[in-house]
């Protein structure tokens, strides 16, 4: 394993064969190139769990784990064969079907929108939508949290014209809102512990909502190129089976999958690994994968989605419901993870 450079770049190599060998004696371990949504956090945990546990491994995989710089850049080395497998919101996949791409969802990670509202009692006290008017918003261009802003303005019936916003990199919303410079700004909720922290640090005290409690929505996901599940749909499954292991021992071990994350990242936060991981536990549930399995993608719940994504974003074209996913290889991963 390798840490790399002060840009937070973090890198895995060759967990196959760190984690103690190969399924089968004497074949090559088979590469698969992950990336994720953005920096590492708790909810990550089941991808180093796996590695560590030894499970990619079992499955013949040499995996590498690369970290994010958003979504949309995720899904972007994913079409151009960067990457073969991405963890990121099904927000770009949806805009890039509808231009004639071919990703699909292989596991709905987390079955709920991550995005949240964060403000403080002191200022902003944004403790509902209908509190963003009139506030200055901080937060990047193009983030997908603010980009649903004009979704969630129409389903909870509050004015986005009447949102100020600001532009800024993500890592400057929590000086910017400690010190009040903006009054709110949106991130996924497994950040919830540190703009807590911030906003005490200066005295403040932070209130937020969840944009899930509005709109039934997918968020993150495991999504792959057609390309890959047509040459190496074998190696597609191989990966889930490891993943979802890893996945439910993490919600039966969060102390252990948090630790093993700092093992690998000791700069981070351990409070906010910790926290994060909880994520799992408050997002990968949902009345489908309660009943059939974790990673089981609601054909309905997809639609709707989808017809969100294409209106508000003005798609030119919506993509059909089964090119933007499929059941049929997580199942097969939950059959053999009993």
């Amino acid at each position: 394993m390798r840490y790399r450079g002060r840009r937070r770049t973090w890198l895995i190599v060759g967990v196959a064969a760190l984690a103690g060998g190969l399924a089968r004696p004497g074949a090559a371990a088979e590469k698969i190139r992950v990336g994720l949504d953005f920096t590492v956090s708790g909810y990550h945990a089941p991808f180093f769990v796996a590695a560590e546990k030894g499970w990619f491994a079992e499955q013949g995989l040499d995996v590498t784990v690369t970290r994010g710089y958003g979504s949309g850049d995720t899904a972007k080395r994913v079409v151009t064969n960067v990457l073969d497998v991405g963890f990121f919101h099904p927000t770009p996949l949806i805009v890039a079907n509808a231009e004639g791409e071919h990703l699909r969802i292989v596991m709905g990670y987390f079955v709920q929108e991550l995005c949240a509202s964060y403000s403080a009692v002191q200022e902003g006290n944004v403790r509902r939508p209908k509190d963003l008017e009139g506030k200055v918003l901080g937060n990047p261009p193009g983030d997908v949290c603010s980009l649903m802003l004009p979704a969630l303005a129409e389903k909870t019936g509050f004015d986005v014209n009447k949102v100020k916003m600001a532009a800024m990199d993500a890592p400057a919303r929590l000086p910017m809102l400690a010190s009040g410079q903006i009054t709110v700004t949106l991130s996924f909720f497994d950040k919830d512990i540190l703009f807590a922290k911030a906003l005490q640090k200066a005295g403040k005290t932070m209130v937020s909502f969840r944009f899930a409690e509005y709109m039934p929505m997918y968020s993150n996901a495991v999504i792959v190129h057609q390309r890959m599940l047509d040459a190496r749909p074998e190696t597609v499954r191989r990966f889930l089976v490891a993943l979802v292991r890893a996945t439910r021992y993490t919600l039966a071990n969060p102390d252990e999958a948090a630790a093993m994350v700092m093992k690998l990242y000791p700069e981070s936060d351990r409070d906010y690994i910790r926290a994060s991981v909880d994520t799992l536990r408050d997002a990968v549930w949902d009345e489908t994968t309660k009943a059939k399995g974790i990673g089981i993608v609601n054909p309905e719940k997809m639609a709707a989605m989808r017809d969100t994504i294409v209106k508000y974003w003005k798609l030119k074209a919506s993509p059909p419901l089964d090119t933007l996913f499929t059941n049929g290889h997580i199942e097969w991963a939950l059959q053999q993870v009993r």
